[in-house]
């Protein structure tokens, strides 16, 4: 064997690294800024895991990245600690709410910005029924700012827009009904039955106004508007990440979809928020990982960790949210370790017991594994 040959094998072989298998507590962490509940989907990453990861694995000015962005934490978390960040996903929901996070205006500007608007006029009525839902007036209101926005995008106000077209409160445009969902007309019918729902007239501009007051109380950071203006969010497959150059990252945080045969309901189910900012031959469907075999999906995670580790910088990290209770961790960790050796070395995973924080604000303890790798 040539002596290259056997530094070779040194080199890949990641059983020659102590790794370390650690509790991690987040439970000392702030909740995290108020624009990380803006909209309520169920939960999402925890901020606070985000926070410690780019605090702790990268420096301010570095590019931090998010190939499955869902609603955007880890690219908002980074602009809030003086980063830079690119966030993708294949779901252009999760596209939408991430841009909105990441291009939030001043309080001042956005009053400025929507005080200019004329929500009064005609509108056609949508084919999609929205009876159940709405007070003709405000529906009339909502069409109105869905072709507002199509002719001259603001993606903060999108965003803010899309927050409170259902829900259970006064905020909320619609009748009492679930905010994470969108339920069919016949169901929010039969809601509205039984408990004396009928639909009211909310005006939409009072409400986002103080949607937008609430989501930005915590002010936004001095250099916040600086490093949003290099920063971008977009639709994109991780499997082919085309668009970012070799060995241009500083960072990879990111929650990569669960093995499920159900992930397309769960955009079936936002079809209210779907109508409000897609044309209507826009196809939403098969928008994610859509398996429920283990295997598959860890054929789909060994090319998608392959293509992250060509564009992340040589000795920088890739830290991987996982729920143990939807895969085996252990099993993952040893596909990486004798499928992956030449492009990573596996450093260790923390446990987090800690805070979880739902977007309705409902505190939650959920188990979670965050897998750190290195690129060699």
């Amino acid at each position: 064997m040539s002596s290259n040959a056997a530094l070779k094998l040194v080199k890949n072989d990641s059983s020659f690294v102590s790794s370390f298998n650690e509790a991690l507590d987040l439970s000392s962490y702030k909740d995290g800024h108020s624009l990380h509940y803006v909209i309520s989907l169920g939960s999402i990453v925890n901020p606070a895991a985000a926070s410690h990861f780019i605090s702790n694995y990268s420096n301010k000015g570095e590019l931090i990245f998010d190939p499955f962005c869902g609603v955007g934490t880890t690219a908002l978390e980074a602009l809030i600690q003086n980063r830079n960040s690119i966030a993708t996903d294949i779901n252009p929901l999760a596209v939408k709410i991430t841009n909105g996070k990441i291009k939030a205006l001043n309080f001042a500007d956005f009053l400025f910005f929507i005080q200019t608007l004329n929500l009064q006029g005609l509108v056609a009525t949508p084919d999609i029924e929205f009876e159940s839902f709405y007070h003709p007036k405000t529906l009339s209101e909502i069409i109105v700012l869905k072709n507002k926005l199509a002719q001259k995008n603001s993606d903060f106000l999108e965003l803010m827009a899309l927050s409170i077209l259902h829900g259970k409160s006064s905020g909320h445009l619609s009748v009492p009904t679930f905010p994470q969902v969108s339920i069919n007309s016949e169901q929010q019918n039969k809601l509205n039955i039984e408990n004396g729902f009928f639909p009211e007239h909310r005006s939409v501009v009072p409400r986002l106004i103080k949607k937008a007051a609430n989501v930005l109380k915590d002010g936004l950071p001095l250099d916040f508007l600086k490093n949003s203006e290099k920063s971008y969010s977009f639709e994109a497959n991780a499997l082919n990440l085309g668009y970012l150059k070799n060995n241009s990252v500083d960072l990879i945080f990111t929650a990569p979809p669960e093995p499920s045969s159900k992930i397309n309901s769960k955009i079936e189910n936002q079809w209210i928020r779907q109508w409000f900012n897609t044309s209507e031959d826009e196809d939403w469907s098969s928008v994610r990982f859509n398996s429920d075999d283990e295997d598959e999906w860890l054929d789909f995670m060994n090319t998608v960790l392959v293509e992250l580790c060509r564009v992340l910088k040589n000795k920088k990290n890739l830290v991987l949210e996982v729920d143990p209770n939807k895969i085996s961790t252990n099993k993952f960790i040893n596909m990486i370790k004798s499928e992956l050796r030449d492009y990573y070395v596996f450093e260790g995973q923390y446990h987090s017991y800690g805070k979880q924080t739902a977007l309705q604000g409902t505190k939650k303890h959920l188990k979670k594994d965050y897998l750190v790798l290195r690129k060699i």
